[in-house]
């Protein structure tokens, strides 16, 4: 096995220093397939949609079909990933985490290949996304084998591709966190303490799930400045509970900035009051900012199905650097914070960390 590249950042290329990474966008998927999210159409009528197109005419309606519509939940196209990339370089960016993990059509020659054709520093997920996306067999593995196949993936590559993982995740969790999610998150916390890898967590939105798992982690010696909390805006919204996670320490990441604008657009069903939107997301880095964690922020946009690509109008990789930013600025936020939330902060979470013992995962 090759060592892992502490302090450095490992993309689909191989290490790169942290101080090159720019811009970066620590939460994205390039080329996914959330189909594992797809549901029964309940009706003959509900049941055109099932194969509809994604055109701008039904641009409207899909938000309240795209869990039926097979086509929406798909990113699998790489033409039109690169073009959708080509924005994001061009608008100044410098890296993107690409989270899809395994059960939702993670494909490495294809990152690589976006790698070399934008000149975008990729970096690829590991372990596994939510249980309804686990591949056939993964109730049956062990916390030991989940725990080697992931330090493989990290040291030596996904499969025969020789194309290495730069984050362990995004490791997805759903309540009541049971067995087999709890032999996954165990296993992903020896895998990172093992080689210093990142872990980036996509948790239960249930305001207590974020913290369920961090005590978890932190339990079996986990980094906590090695850790990602994702979906923040929607996972916790309240700010007691949110005080007390940014206590453990870890990255508070806040990944969905571009969507729920639309007052038609939920998520696998989910009531609208469970998302933020953009300027609330901004309201809530500002308070958090005044809490003192300001050197732990993150910010993505979490692209992950075709109706938030700008080909079918959605806003894009590069809404953060053509919105987002000027926005903040306009509200006041000085240009070092900026700095910190969209480069220097980032470049610190996707850095490995020193490689340590932990405890068993037999």
């Amino acid at each position: 096995m090759d060592r892992p590249p502490t302090g450095q950042i490992q993309t689909v290329l191989g290490p790169v220093p942290s101080s090159s990474a720019g811009i970066t966008l620590t939460h994205e998927h390039l080329l996914s397939s959330l189909v594992p999210y797809a549901a029964r159409p309940g009706t003959a009528t509900e049941s055109s949609w099932v194969d509809a197109a994604v055109t701008m005419e039904r641009l409207g309606a899909m938000h309240r079909h795209k869990y039926v519509n097979r086509e929406v939940l798909r990113l699998h196209d790489e033409r039109v990933a690169l073009a959708e990339l080509r924005n994001f370089s061009l608008a100044g960016g410098g890296t993107i985490v690409d989270v899809t993990s395994r059960g939702i059509g993670r494909d490495p020659l294809a990152l690589a290949r976006l790698a070399r054709a934008t000149g975008l520093n990729v970096v690829m997920g590991s372990s596994y996304y939510v249980p309804r996306a686990h591949p056939h067999g993964t109730a049956q593995k062990s916390a030991l084998q989940l725990y080697e196949e992931t330090v493989s993936e990290v040291l030596t590559g996904v499969g025969d591709t020789a194309i290495r993982c730069g984050v362990i995740g995004e490791v997805g969790i759903v309540a009541p966190i049971d067995d087999m999610q709890m032999r996954i998150l165990r296993s992903a916390a020896a895998a990172s303490i093992a080689t210093g890898c990142p872990l980036t967590i996509h948790p239960p939105l249930d305001e207590t799930g974020a913290l369920d798992i961090m005590s978890i982690l932190l339990d079996e010696g986990a980094d906590a400045s090695n850790i990602i909390m994702g979906h923040l805006g929607m996972a916790v919204t309240d700010r007691g509970a949110l005080a007390e996670l940014a206590a453990t320490g870890c990255y508070l990441q806040y990944d969905h900035f571009g969507g729920f604008e639309d007052s038609t657009f939920q998520y696998s069903g989910k009531g609208q009051a469970l998302a933020q939107n953009d300027q609330d997301r901004i309201a809530t880095l500002e308070h958090l900012v005044e809490l003192g964690c300001e050197d732990r922020l993150l910010a993505s946009q979490d692209v992950c199905i075709q109706m938030h690509l700008r080909r079918h109008g959605g806003k894009g990789y590069d809404h953060i650097l053509t919105s987002i930013i000027p926005r903040m600025m306009r509200r006041g936020a000085p240009e070092e914070l900026i700095d910190k939330i969209f480069v220097s902060n980032p470049a610190r979470a996707l850095a490995f960390k020193q490689p340590r013992s932990g405890p068993s995962v037999a």
